[in-house]
C-alpha cells in the first residue's frame, strides 16, 4: 500500500521545524554584511560525517527468520569543506581521523599523512574540536597574509567556532538554528560530495566481488588512503555552478552580485552518483534492500564536532604521544615482493596505488590517475569484466607523457 501511494520511510533530518523566521536577520544583518565583500572573498565552511568503509546492509525477510551477516563497519571520518561563493577556490579537504599516524600509510604505501591529498588531523573520536579548527584557520591565515588577502568566513553557530580573531579572516556566525536555510554547503554541496563518494565505493565493491573477495575481505581492503583519493577527487569534480547555486539558495549576495536569488525558483542540480539500475546490481550482489539514498544517508544524524574541555585536551595529547611512540617501537613489515603480471582489475588498482605512492614521494601530482581509476570502475559497472587493450593503451600514454618530463626510472615499464 505504501509503495502504491508513494509513501516511504525517512528519518527526521536536521532542524527544519526549529528554524526561526530569518527574514529580519537576512535583511538587517546578513545582506548588509555580505554587500561589503566580493564574491571571491566570501567563504563558507561546514563538517560532514562519513563511514568510509560501510557497505550496504539490511535485507527483506520473513518475520520469523533471522538473517545472518557480518557487523556493519562504522570506521569513522569527519570532513571539513571550505569554499568561496564563486566556486573558484575550494580549499583542500580537511580530514579528521582517530589515529595520529594511520599504520596503513607507512606500512602499505610508504607515505606520511602530510603526503596525502587532504589536510589530515586526528582526535580521540575523529570529531572536529576548537583546537583543530584554530590550527586550520591559523595555517590559512598565514597563507592569506603572504598574499595580502582578506576574506569573510561564514560558519554555523556552534561553540567550537568561537575562536580567536585572525588578521586576514573575519569570522561571522550565522543565526542559531538556521543551518538548513542559510548554510550554503547544506543546500546541496555536502550531499553531492557524499553521493559521489558512496557511488565510487559501490563500484569498487562490485569490482572486488567479481574478483572473488568476500565482504569482510573487501572491508579490509578499503583503507584510509583509498578513501582519501576518492574524497579528494570528488571535491575536485564539484562544479562552480553547483556551489554558486547553493550560495544563492542560502540567500547569499555580494558587492558584485547585489541581488539575492529566489530559492523557490532556483534549481540546484546535483550529480546523483548512481542510476537506479546500476545501484540495483550492487544491492542484489550484497543481498541488500537499501536504496542508494538510504546508503548515502547512513551517517546523516551523526555528530561531527564537540567542545573539548582542558582535561580532554591533555588526555588527547598524551594519547597521541603514546601512539607515536608505539609506531616507532613497532617493527616494520618487509615490503611485498615484485608483483605478478597484471591480469585483473584488482591487480591493476593495486599497481595504480603503487604509482600513487611513487609520485607522492617525488612530490608530483597524481590527479590524472584518479580519472583513470574512475574510468576503470565505470567500465566495470557497464559490463566489462577485464581490462581492455584500449584502456591499457590510455594508461601507457599517461605514463609516457609523465616519463618524458622526469628522469628515466624502470618502474613504469613493468606496470605497462
Amino acid at each position: 500500500m505504501c509503495k502504491k501511494n508513494g509513501i516511504i520511510s525517512k528519518k527526521f533530518q536536521g532542524e527544519r521545524e526549529d528554524c526561526p523566521n530569518t527574514d529580519n536577520y537576512v535583511a538587517t544583518i546578513l545582506h548588509p554584511l555580505l554587500k561589503a565583500w566580493n564574491t571571491n572573498d566570501i567563504y563558507n565552511t561546514d563538517e560532514i560525517a562519513l563511514y568510509y568503509k560501510q557497505l550496504p546492509g539490511s535485507t527483506l525477510t520473513f518475520c520469523k527468520d533471522t538473517p545472518s551477516g557480518s557487523k556493519m563497519n562504522k570506521a569513522w571520518l569527519t570532513l571539513l569543506l571550505i569554499t568561496n561563493m564563486s566556486g573558484s577556490n575550494k580549499r583542500k579537504v580537511i580530514m579528521i581521523g582517530k589515529s595520529a599516524r594511520p599504520q596503513c600509510l607507512k606500512r602499505k604505501y610508504g607515505i606520511t599523512p602530510e603526503q596525502m591529498q587532504v589536510e589530515y588531523y586526528s582526535s580521540e573520536k575523529a570529531w572536529m574540536n576548537t583546537t583543530i579548527f584554530t590550527q586550520i584557520l591559523t595555517k590559512w591565515n598565514s597563507e592569506l597574509q603572504k598574499k595580502n588577502w582578506k576574506v569573510l568566513l561564514m560558519c554555523d553557530q556552534v561553540s567550537l567556532h568561537f575562536v580567536k580573531d585572525f588578521s586576514n579572516i573575519q569570522i561571522e556566525l550565522l543565526m542559531v538554528n538556521t543551518t538548513l536555510k542559510l548554510q550554503p554547503l547544506d543546500q546541496g554541496i555536502l550531499r553531492s560530495v557524499k553521493m559521489q563518494y558512496k557511488a565510487s565505493l559501490a563500484r569498487k565493491l562490485m569490482l572486488y566481488l567479481d574478483e572473488g573477495y568476500d565482504k569482510d575481505a573487501i572491508s579490509k581492503k578499503l583503507d584510509i588512503k583509498i578513501a582519501t583519493n576518492d574524497i579528494a577527487w570528488v571535491w575536485r569534480q564539484t562544479t562552480p555552478e553547483l556551489i554558486k547555486n547553493c550560495f544563492k539558495k542560502a540567500l547569499f549576495m555580494s558587492k558584485d552580485e547585489p541581488q539575492a536569488a529566489d530559492p523557490d525558483e532556483l534549481a540546484t542540480e546535483m550529480e546523483r552518483g548512481m542510476e537506479d539500475d546500476e545501484w540495483r546490481a550492487v544491492a542484489n550482489r550484497m543481498d541488500s534492500s537499501m536504496t542508494f539514498d538510504e546508503f548515502t544517508a547512513l551517517e546523516d544524524n551523526e555528530e561531527t564536532s564537540v567542545e573539548m574541555m582542558d582535561k580532554e585536551i591533555l588526555e588527547m595529547a598524551k594519547g597521541n604521544r603514546n601512539e607515536e611512540n608505539e609506531v616507532k617501537d613497532r617493527p616494520e613489515k618487509e615490503c611485498d615482493p615484485q608483483d605478478a603480471p597484471i591480469k585483473t582489475n584488482v591487480d591493476f588498482l593495486t599497481a595504480l596505488s603503487k604509482v600513487h605512492r611513487f609520485l607522492a614521494k617525488k612530490n608530483v601530482s597524481s590527479s590524472s590517475l584518479d580519472c583513470i581509476e574512475t574510468e576503470l570502475l565505470q567500465k566495470r559497472v557497464a559490463g566489462s569484466q577485464t581490462i581492455t587493450e584500449e584502456f591499457l593503451h590510455t594508461f601507457k600514454r599517461f605514463i609516457s607523457r609523465w616519463h618524458r618530463k622526469t628522469q628515466p626510472t624502470p618502474w613504469h615499464t613493468s606496470l605497462c
